[in-house]
């Protein structure tokens, strides 16, 4: 049987190892880039908020995973969230259920410590949703003339930054996280890892009498045909408070057109193709009759870990000015007691959990997709639609919808 703990400091590099081969990409095959990968991890564990956590047969260690205590904002309230990244399991050691075992406790460690949810990227979707993740918001990625970006923003506002501006990165980007579901409140200190482990990245801020107010992350790559003049812009992260700071933003990518082919954008706002003056990204293809303007992908996945503490970390959330008493009927496989009824009462569109009473609807659905629905990434109206939640009484079918209608999508900046 395996045992679960803390990794201690000596079987780092058996961990590396573990990791390095787990995610290739990370081109940790000499003893070098293997030095330098441990030199890495261990700046980001000077983060207080990580933990790695192996699991062990006797005392060999068979597979391990990090563990992040997050602040994450739910519908702004700002709520205890257990992060788990760089899962890793020995290569000899594969469906043994390792992965599975690891998974398990870094939950029911966190639901122990009362946070209500938990957030983790996926290597395989597929894996984690039989585990009871919901998908948070899709990621489309745009590739976009320079000159079809709106240039009427004021771009002398628009600077380079570098490190003496992580102060204001990190309070720009905190303000932006207090407005927006999933987002993660950060440190300095996690800029400081993230200018170490990108060197490539450029920053430009947006400033308004010596404020920023947003900025972009972005690199250069080879456009093709890869010459020395043919270069793309991906622009990593865009974020911005205000519509002056976007449009400033914008009107700096316009500008590359001399030096840039395309810029690769990539976006949780479904409606940012209204500010393109062309759509299309080069590719000429037509869906349909539809042309062809992203691509989209699936990434960050939350989960609710304790249902009745979801709800007590919202008390003071507005649910649409929405009144209705109701029975939530929740399967969970994976967290047995996750698993049952909790009677939610909705006053004003303030919520109460209350032991006992009589509801006026109940609904039921699997964890995953209550998950998804808490992050505000699908409307109740649309997992009716598809047949993946269940209503005693549909005439409290629009009552329901509105008292989860968020204004926008959940989002993610932060990589673990």
């Amino acid at each position: 049987m395996l045992t679960i703990k803390p990794i201690p400091k000596e079987h780092t590099d058996r961990f590396v190892e573990m990791a390095a081969n787990a995610y290739p990409v990370m081109k940790a095959n000499t003893e070098e880039e293997k030095k330098k990968l441990r030199e890495r991890y261990e700046k980001r564990n000077a983060d207080p908020r990580i933990s790695m956590w192996g699991a062990y047969d006797g005392d060999t260690l068979l597979g391990g995973m990090r563990f992040f205590d997050f602040t994450m904002n739910l519908r702004g309230a700002k709520i205890l969230c257990g992060g788990g990244g760089m899962l890793a399991v020995d290569l000899a050691h594969k469906k043994e259920h390792v992965a599975r075992d690891l998974v398990r406790f870094w939950l029911n460690h966190y639901r122990q410590n009362e946070a209500p949810m938990a957030m983790l990227w996926p290597f395989r979707p597929d894996f984690y949703k039989q585990m009871g993740f919901g998908y948070g918001a899709k990621l489309d990625q745009y590739r976009v003339k320079p000159e079809h970006f709106p240039s009427h923003g004021h771009k002398k506002r628009v600077r380079l930054l570098g490190r003496a501006d992580i102060p204001a990165l990190c309070a720009c980007y905190n303000r932006y996280a207090d407005g927006i579901t999933g987002m993660v409140v950060e440190s300095e200190l996690a800029w400081q890892v993230q200018f170490d482990m990108f060197p490539q990245w450029r920053m430009a801020g947006y400033e308004e009498q010596g404020r920023l107010l947003g900025y972009i992350i972005f690199e250069f790559e080879p456009a093709q045909p890869p010459t020395f003049v043919n270069n793309n812009m991906r622009v990593h992260r865009l974020v911005y408070e205000t519509p002056d700071a976007l449009h400033g933003l914008m009107s700096f990518l316009h500008s590359q057109a001399d030096q840039v082919n395309r810029v690769l954008i990539s976006t949780n706002d479904e409606y940012f193709h209204f500010l393109l003056g062309d759509v299309r990204n080069g590719t000429d293809n037509l869906v349909e009759i539809y042309h062809e303007s992203h691509v989209s992908g699936v990434g960050v996945m939350y989960r609710v870990i304790d249902l009745p503490s979801v709800f007590v970390a919202l008390r003071d959330h507005n649910f649409n000015d929405q009144s209705c008493a109701l029975k939530i009927t929740l399967r969970d496989s994976f967290i047995p007691e996750n698993e049952g009824n909790t009677l939610v009462r909705f006053a004003g569109g303030r919520v109460t959990v209350e032991p006992s009473g009589d509801p006026e609807a109940e609904i039921t659905l699997d964890v995953a997709d209550l998950s998804s629905l808490l992050i505000g990434s699908v409307s109740f109206q649309a997992l009716h639609r598809l047949g993946l939640v269940q209503i005693s009484d549909a005439q409290c079918l629009k009552t329901v919808h509105r008292i989860f209608a968020t204004d926008s999508k959940p989002s993610c900046h932060t990589m673990f």
